[in-house]
């Protein structure tokens, strides 16, 4: 389990500093306004900060902790700070009966507003721990709307151009509402890129009262109007002749600290981190991409993706509707007859709730849909014709008829190769015609696969078959399902949610003994494509040792031989310098955060020289070294590999080096504009021979030095390593 999260929080000065100042006047109020002295519970403690900043400013505090590594962790900071704390390593919704706190501190908060479970927490609260006038920090919170274009957006959420045509839009795609997730991002990143255009200016769409209760059931507010786009630039700022679609809704939240003198006001313009005078710069909180902030990791922007055809912002009868309920969020653009004054009942006028009805969406997400809507097609086809050819002739010459097994997600290489085989039949290459089996790990993947397949024509060449196990045991989990974290102090705990990702991978080595399924005889050659419904947000190192361990699951069940033919060909691991000091800060150590002594986290989440996937164009960051090869594997790998590992040279340019950055290029073959530049998960451009880490679905592997290294007109070298059972990559300056 990890917890760089937390490590992000801990290090976010704005933060922590907000909360401090919050917390320390509630429990002053609280001792001017009461004979009692100050009680307050903290809800979901983590490292304890909150409810130790209350504790010394005098008030008796109770923590509500539910994973037992993090409870653990709270006490032995309380202890090493020698201020009292009563943690109980459980939710706070299983507490009753206790005395009622006259003070709450909690942050339930995420890049979507409630995911963390914010409303139910608050609501059982404010029946069962608080009493009657007690304060909370934070008080309240706003969430701002504005609709929003941006390319890079609409590609997570629609099948388009070239994609649309090669896969087809079966009936069910079409006719689909989407999902209701969001698509977390820093928006800031895509703003800096001119990527993004706001459609309007911001709407303040929901209202949340921390001082209460929350309502239950689902909530519609008011229908809101848009406001207009001004010229110029900014939040609700964009050229009023350029009529562009709307394809997203982009959302953040500006949340108050605390109420009252000194609070100051803030927002209309998308908010900030200020608003007000005096001592209200800190009684604010805002994950507004307008303002520039702290590179935050652990509260972004969201994202509601929009239908292909919504209506126009720019229009006088298009409004926003809102809806929520205790657990999510959902949006929509209406244009029209405005809505109805006094609607028959509540919520008879909110938005329907999207639901995934097709598949797509929920099974392969919005980095999988950018990754197809991005994809050189053209280069694609080349590249499986020429496998096509050079399959058929190593599995018997012209009048061979090759079988393909295609082991990755989706179809859409099935597709390709059958297009090459139904190719060399019309061009009269030989009698046999060749057949595609696109192999699905579950019954669900299996029919979204299905579908694809009819809808591009291709049912007559490719057959879609469930192969129960071919998805089993993904990369980082291990086959009990359980999670392995650190405490410490020497003791793990298994099981508990809240991770990022287990620390063992399976045992991908083939079984003594394993019967052949029932597919028929066995195929010519692999497909599998890197990129997979089970590895989201993760660097193509990851993807490559999944492709691995599919590959070995098929020679392991004598679907295949050893040495047969696969795609992509090759893998060529790269790396690079990179200058990130702000993002090479939060994965520091943590030492006092709010004049609290915070370095037992430390021994929890050990900074070491494992890398970490991170989407790094969204940071501010400066490439201080050309890309440079580590290591490459053709594919398919030695049976008895295991490791990657490789010294590169960096021809080092003046600077500071805070991380080596590494990433895969997977090698489609020799056909022209194939090879490595079909599918990147490094840069996407390139200023002479210093990649440009740009807007992209792909992420990297971050390897963040111990120390910031300065840097000459000189030559560096680096260790790498890629351990592919585990998808784990290590790095080191030698």
């Amino acid at each position: 389990m990890r917890f760089h999260g937390h490590r992000d929080m801990l290090h976010d000065t704005d933060r922590n500093e907000a909360y401090a100042r919050a917390i320390a006047e509630a429990v002053r109020r609280i001792r001017n306004s009461s004979d009692s002295e100050p009680y307050a519970v903290d809800i979901g403690a983590g490292s304890g900060l909150l409810g130790l900043i209350a504790a010394r400013a005098g008030a008796a505090v109770t923590a509500f902790e539910v994973v037992p590594a993090l409870a653990r962790l709270a006490e032995r900071v309380a202890a090493d700070n020698a201020l009292p704390l009563e943690v109980i390593n459980a939710h706070s919704t299983e507490a009753s009966g206790r005395r009622r706190a006259s003070l709450m501190t909690h942050e339930l908060l995420d890049s979507g507003l409630l995911g963390e479970g914010l409303l139910p927490a608050l609501r059982h609260a404010w029946h069962e721990l608080l009493e009657d006038g007690a304060l909370s920090v934070p008080s309240s919170i706003s969430l701002f709307v504005q609709p929003v274009h941006s390319t890079f957006l609409r590609d997570a959420a629609h099948l388009s151009g070239a994609a649309a045509s090669v896969l087809g839009v079966p009936a069910a795609v079409g006719a689909c509402a989407g999902g209701p997730q969001f698509f977390e991002l820093r928006a800031s990143a895509l703003i800096r890129e001119e990527e993004l255009v706001p459609l309007s200016g911001p709407v303040r769409a929901v209202d949340i009262d921390m001082t209460r209760p929350p309502a239950s059931g689902v909530q519609h507010p008011p229908p809101q109007p848009l406001p207009q786009a001004k010229a110029g630039g900014g939040a609700g700022q964009t050229p009023s002749d350029d009529r562009l679609r709307a394809d997203a809704l982009l959302t953040w939240w500006e949340c108050t600290m605390l109420e009252g003198e000194g609070g100051g006001e803030g927002g209309g313009e998308g908010g900030g981190e200020g608003g007000g005078e005096g001592g209200g710069e800190l009684r604010k909180l805002s994950t507004s991409p307008w303002e520039e902030a702290f590179e935050r990791e652990h509260w972004m922007q969201a994202a509601f993706l929009l239908p292909a055809h919504a209506p126009d912002p720019a229009s006088a009868s298009t409004q926003l509707h809102v809806a929520f309920d205790d657990h999510e969020i959902w949006m929509a653009l209406r244009s029209g007859s405005p809505a109805l004054a006094s609607p028959p009942h509540p919520g008879a006028d909110a938005p329907a709730r999207p639901f995934c009805t097709c598949g797509m969406h929920c099974l392969w997400g919005h980095e999988r849909l950018q990754e197809l809507n991005r994809l050189d097609y053209a280069a694609a086809r080349a590249a499986a014709a020429a496998f096509v050819r050079r399959v058929r002739a190593k599995a018997g010459g012209e009048g061979g008829a090759p079988r393909l097994l295609d082991a990755g997600d989706g179809p859409l290489w099935s597709i390709l190769a059958s297009e090459g085989l139904a190719g060399e039949r019309l061009a009269g290459a030989g009698a046999g015609v060749g057949k595609c089996v696109c192999a699905e790990g579950s019954a669900p993947m299996r029919t979204l696969s299905a579908r694809f397949v009819a809808s591009s024509g291709a049912s007559c060449r490719v057959e879609v078959k469930l192969l129960a196990g071919l998805a089993e045991a993904p990369l980082g989990q291990e086959a009990g399902g359980g999670e392995t974290s650190d405490s410490g102090d020497g003791e793990s705990d298994r099981g508990e949610g809240g991770g990022e990702g287990g620390d063992a991978g399976p045992d991908t080595s083939p079984p003594p003994s394993v019967a052949p399924l029932a597919v028929g005889p066995r195929f010519d050659a692999v497909v599998i494509a890197p990129s997979f419904a089970t590895l989201k947000r993760c660097w193509g190192g990851e993807q490559l040792g999944e492709c691995v361990r599919r590959r070995r699951w098929a020679e392991a069940h004598g679907m295949v031989a050893l040495g047969a033919p696969m795609l992509p060909c090759r893998a060529v691991l790269r790396a690079c310098l990179v200058e990130c000091s702000a993002l090479w800060m939060r994965h520091a150590p943590v030492g006092d955060v709010a004049g609290l002594d915070v370095r037992r986290f430390n021994k929890l989440c050990r900074p070491t020289g494992e890398g970490r996937s991170l989407p790094l164009w969204q940071y501010s960051h400066a490439a201080r070294s050309p890309a440079a090869t580590w290591c490459e594997t053709a594919l398919p790998a030695a049976s008895d590999a295991a490791l990657l590992q490789g010294r590169v040279r960096l021809t080092a340019r003046a600077g500071t080096a805070h991380a080596l950055i590494a990433w895969v290029d997977f090698d489609f073959g020799d056909a022209p504009g194939a090879g490595a530049a079909l599918i990147r998960t490094g840069p996407t451009a390139e200023s002479g021979d210093v990649p440009r880490f740009g807007p992209t679905p792909s992420w990297q592997g971050a390897v963040f030095l111990p120390t910031p290294r300065a840097l000459g007109e000189e030559v560096v070298v680096a260790s790498l390593s890629l351990d592919l059972l585990r998808g784990e990559l290590r790095g080191e300056l030698l």
